[in-house]
This record gives C-alpha cells, structure tokens and sequence, in this order.
C-alpha cells in the first residue's frame, strides 16, 4: 500500500506561513479535538519544513468559543482557518471569515452552510447514498424502502433518496420516519414490513384452507403452520442510514417482523464503518458506502502507534486539512497561500482517499462499496483512482 499524498510542487518559499486549526480541545467532545489535533500534527511531522506554522485554538465546542477564536487567529496573522467540527459553529464564524477575506477549510458536513470563502471536508450523506443506490441498481435492486431519523440528517437523507433512487432507475416505495428520542423502533419496523396486513393474509389463509377441508388444503395448512406472515414485502433493499447503538437496535427488528434477512438487502451510510460491526449477525451481507480502508490503513496503525489507541473516524480529515494547507503554502514564492490549487479539478489523495472541492465549496470524494462480514468488512466494488474532470 503506497502512503496517501497529497502531491506537491517543490517548495520555494522562504517565510512562515501560518495556519489556524479551530478544534474542541475542551469540553464535552474534548476527545475528538484532541485526536485531530493529534492527526494534524502528524500531518506536520510528514510533510511540513520550518516555513509552515499552525495555531491550534480551542474553540470548546461552542459557536461562542470558535467566534472568539477565530478573531484572536485572524490578529495573530493566520491566513488560512481549518476547522471548526461542528456546523453551528461554521455557522458563527461565516460572517467573520467573510469580512476578513479568510478561507476556512471546516469539518462539517452540513452542504447548507457552504458559503463564499467556506469550504466543507466532512463526508457528505448526499453522496454516500448516491454511491450506494447506484451500486445497488447495478446489481438489479430496483424497489428500495428506507427509515430514516427525524431530524436534520434525516431530511438530508431523504433528499438525496429522492433524488437518486429514480436516477439510477429505482422506485422508492416504503419511507419511515421515527423520533430519536423514544428509543423503541419496532413500530416503524413492523409498519415498513407491512407485518400486520401480511398477518391478516396469513389468518385469512388458513381460514379458507380449513373451511375448505379437503386433503390437498389440509396439506398446505400444515405447511403455514410454523409460519407468523404470508406474502413478500414490496422492497428488495432498505435503506438504515444509522449507525452505533441505533443500528444496533433498528437492524434485528427486521427479522423479527418475520422479514428473512437473505430475502433483501440492508443498504448504509459511513456511519456503519464502525469496529465489530460484524457482531451484529443481522447487519451480515449488508453494503455501505465509504473511504477504502486499505488506503487509510498506514495512517490508522502509524497513529495507533504513537498514541496507543486508534484514531476517532474524524481524526483523518484534520490530518488531511492540514496536509492540504502545507501543499497550498508550498505553491507559492511569497509568505501566501496560493488559493487557486483548492479547486483543483483533479483533487488530491488523502488519507480517505480521493478528494476534491466543487464549486459550492463541498468535497467531493471517491467512495468504495464496503459489505460486511463476521470480521469486519471487504471492498466489494473499490473507490476510483481517478476523478473525471469538472466541467
């Protein structure tokens, strides 16, 4: 496995450039800014010289925190801002990135606050389900059924299924939404699986058979008699955009409501590219779209190495921020970024694979299909080498 690069010209310049890095080094997701932090610094130590110098701020996971820090980068002479995590944060600091005339390469995800000046490295929903719905239709699925979380992702999700199950020649015909707050999601599990009409057709069933008594309907009643529903669902997939506890929780409801997990197909986001996914026999067979994990596997275990645990899924992007930032710097012959590169249409090759910025300022990136399996996951169709050029 070649180590991700970001390829770079040959550096010329002679003056520190510096870089300001907005992170929650405090407070309740103190854990994941540390670990970027960390990232970064790896980032650092790979590929930076003595002219580049970054300026970690602790924005303390707040709006509040990230305004005030990103004024003291902006008095401190950064040129460039990456971070923060959080949208509600991209959100605040918008107006002063914009006043100030300063590009932020931020972590969130959240395609609605792209804005002049503000570019978005987070893995975006939209393109995760476009990559796993066009997949699914090359493999024949055509009738797709989803659940889907109320809430702001939710809509983002069902947006982009919307969208791209007609494109890619599919019909959506079950959606489900669930509230989650409750914690129980048997209600939209058994609604999804039609399994009380399915219930209904089995009763009916077995009432016909027995009134009709002869041995042949005698036969076929035996035959029901083990059985809880009859007749199929109207969908060959279902997408559970979910992940951790929720999944965990969503996935084995199917079964339960008598719908025979070989029968259909379970489709997912990057959200299921957590560790031991496999224990969940349910989730067995099931794809999802997400980053190769061969190519950022020299950066997991290098990072593990130095700090003794592996890396939160979030930590790759502030190493790959950070390395785009040096390659941005080394571009030029004076003590300025040189901006132009952002959009190049060819992208770079990061930890995560490939990536580039549209014209919205939203990364775009090349995806693998990822099934799993007892042990963790395999590629089953891998991320392209290349992208095609932007018009």
């Amino acid at each position: 496995i070649e180590t991700p690069n970001l390829k770079t010209i040959p550096e010329i310049s002679s003056n520190k450039i510096k870089v300001g890095l907005l992170l929650p080094l405090s407070g309740s997701n103190s854990e994941i800014g540390i670990a970027m932090l960390n990232a970064a610094t790896m980032a650092i130590f790979d590929l930076s010289d003595e002219n580049f110098e970054l300026l970690p701020r602790d924005t303390m996971g707040t709006p509040e925190g990230s305004v005030y820090a990103i004024n003291d980068l902006i008095s401190n002479g950064a040129e460039i801002i990456l971070g923060p995590v959080f949208s509600k944060s991209v959100k605040a600091i918008s107006s002063i990135a914009q006043s100030a005339n300063i590009t932020v390469i931020a972590f969130s995800n959240d395609s609605s606050i792209s804005e002049k000046n503000i570019y978005l490295l987070g893995f975006s929903p939209e393109q995760q389900i476009e990559r796993i719905v066009s997949y699914a239709s090359t493999q024949g699925i055509v009738d797709f059924a989803a659940v889907v979380p109320e809430s702001a992702y939710g809509e983002k999700i069902i947006k982009a299924i919307e969208k791209y199950i007609p494109m890619y020649g599919g019909r959506l015909n079950k959606l489900e939404e669930y509230d989650i707050s409750q914690g129980d999601y048997r209600e939209v599990i058994k609604k999804i699986t039609d399994y009380e009409d399915r219930k209904k057709l089995l009763i009916e069933s077995r009432e016909k058979l027995l009134i009709q008594g002869d041995p042949v309907a005698l036969k076929a009643l035996e035959r029901l008699e083990d059985k809880e529903t009859m007749g199929e669902v109207n969908f060959e997939a279902i997408l559970i955009p979910e992940g951790g506890a929720r999944l965990r929780s969503i996935a084995p409801l199917l079964a339960f409501y008598d719908v025979d997990p070989r029968s259909i197909k379970i489709l997912g986001t990057g959200l299921w590219d957590e560790v031991d996914i496999g224990l969940e026999p349910a989730l067995v067979g099931g794809w999802f779209a997400g980053p190769s994990p061969k190519v950022g596997e020299i950066f997991r275990n290098k990072y593990r190495e130095i700090y003794a645990k592996p890396p939160p899924r979030l930590a790759s992007l502030s190493y790959d921020a950070t390395a785009l930032a040096i390659v941005l710097s080394k571009n030029n012959n004076t003590a300025l970024i040189d901006l132009s590169i952002l959009t190049s249409s060819s992208g770079f090759t990061g930890v995560d694979g490939l990536f580039r910025f549209n014209q919205e300022g939203l990364a775009e990136r090349g995806l693998a299909v990822l099934e799993i399996n007892k042990k963790g996951f395999k590629i089953i169709d891998p991320s392209p080498q290349a992208f095609k050029i932007m018009n």
